[in-house]
């Protein structure tokens, strides 16, 4: 993202998610160990978050974890 959301705050907006424009019903799956994106970002999503206590930031995308 090329900083911290309080140093690159457009790039920020500009990644998230427009829920007003999602066709679908939408859901975030957030892991407890996710090193990679704070878990702030679940809760300021306006999403139902489902959150794995185990989880890291990709375990949701690899066979086997």
């Amino acid at each position: 993202m090329g900083g911290s959301p309080q140093n690159n705050q457009q790039s920020y907006s500009q990644a998230t998610p427009n829920l007003s424009i999602i066709g679908a019903h939408a859901m975030l799956f957030q892991g407890a160990n996710d090193n990679v994106v704070p878990s702030s970002q679940g809760s300021n999503s306006g999403l139902t978050t489902i959150t794995n206590p185990q989880a890291g930031h990709f375990d949701w995308i690899h066979p086997g974890t």
